[in-house]
């Protein structure tokens, strides 16, 4: 049960840092668009 536990926050970590660097980049290139 400890290794699901630690793969689910190893992907959810992986994942939030994923969706805030895409949220930045398009916003970047709606800008220079």
């Amino acid at each position: 049960a400890a290794l699901m536990i630690i793969l689910w926050a190893i992907t959810y970590f992986l994942s939030n840092i994923f969706i805030k660097n895409w949220l930045r980049l398009r916003e970047r290139a709606r800008g220079q668009a």
